[in-house]
């Protein structure tokens, strides 16, 4: 009986060490990194909005991106970067946004090859046709 408890303990105490490795793998690659390799594995397209420390910029921008990629039939996931933070800097360097003018709305196809980026000022109707371009690239 005892060895069976003592099993079972250490199959417990593995799996912690195991998500906790997750978790801490997310942490330190930040939440874009993890959301680029969830949308691959769920198949989904990924739209990101990227915005700095100007709320003022992001702010009448957000609404329409929120707005737009909720009406599109595809279901993409869905994520905002703020580009100043450091745990960001993986998914900032990977697309080559540091710089550019924020806010940024980049999508990317579920193989994570293609993506297309949309700089500010934009439209829903904008980010629909983004979506349309990339889908008939990704095929």
């Amino acid at each position: 009986m005892k060895k069976v408890v003592v099993g079972v303990l250490v199959v417990v105490v593995g799996l912690m060490c195991a998500v906790g490795a997750v978790v801490a793998k997310e942490q330190q690659a930040g939440k874009g990194l993890a959301a680029v390799e969830r949308a691959a594995k769920a198949k989904k397209y990924l739209f990101i909005f990227f915005y700095g420390d100007d709320a003022d910029q992001a702010a009448p921008m957000r609404p329409i991106f929120n707005k737009a990629v909720d009406n599109l039939s595809q279901k993409p996931i869905r994520i905002e970067i703020n580009v100043t933070d450091p745990a960001e800097a993986g998914i900032v360097d990977k697309y080559g946004v540091r710089g550019a003018p924020m806010p940024l709305t980049l999508a990317i196809a579920p193989n994570g090859g293609h993506h297309r980026r949309l700089p500010r000022p934009f439209t829903e109707e904008q980010i629909t046709t983004l979506l349309v371009t990339l889908v008939l690239r990704h095929r």
